[in-house]
C-alpha cells in the first residue's frame, strides 16, 4: 500500500526534466538508469534521461531510512528533488521506492 501511495504522489509531482530555476525546486520521477559518487541519471516515463549532480548535502531516503548513494540500485524507481547551486543542478533529496537491496 505504501508503494501505491508513493507512486500516486510521485505521479502528481512529476516533471519531465530538471530545469530547476534559482530558488525553485523541480522533481524528476523515473527509473534509475545510472548512479555513481557524483551523479544520478533517471530515465523518465517519456524516455528522457536526466542526469543530476550529487553533493555532500544530497539526502537519500528509502522509506523512512536514510541511505547512501552507494545503496541506490539501477532499475529502481526514484524521485529526485533538484535545486540549483552555483549554476549547477544538484539533487537535494532522492526518494527511493520500496525496500530494494543490492
Amino acid at each position: 500500500m505504501k508503494t501505491t501511495g508513493l507512486a500516486v504522489a510521485l505521479m502528481l509531482t512529476m516533471t519531465a526534466g530538471a530545469g530547476a530555476h534559482e530558488g525553485h525546486d523541480e522533481r524528476v520521477l523515473g527509473t534509475v538508469a545510472a548512479v555513481d559518487a557524483s551523479s544520478i541519471a533517471v530515465k523518465t516515463k517519456e524516455g528522457k534521461t536526466v542526469r543530476v549532480a550529487l553533493d555532500a548535502k544530497t539526502v537519500v531516503l528509502r522509506g523512512d531510512r536514510t541511505v547512501t548513494p552507494a545503496d541506490i540500485v539501477v532499475g529502481e524507481r526514484a524521485v529526485v528533488s533538484v535545486g540549483s547551486r552555483k549554476n549547477t543542478h544538484v539533487a537535494k533529496e532522492i526518494r527511493l521506492a520500496g525496500q530494494k537491496e543490492r
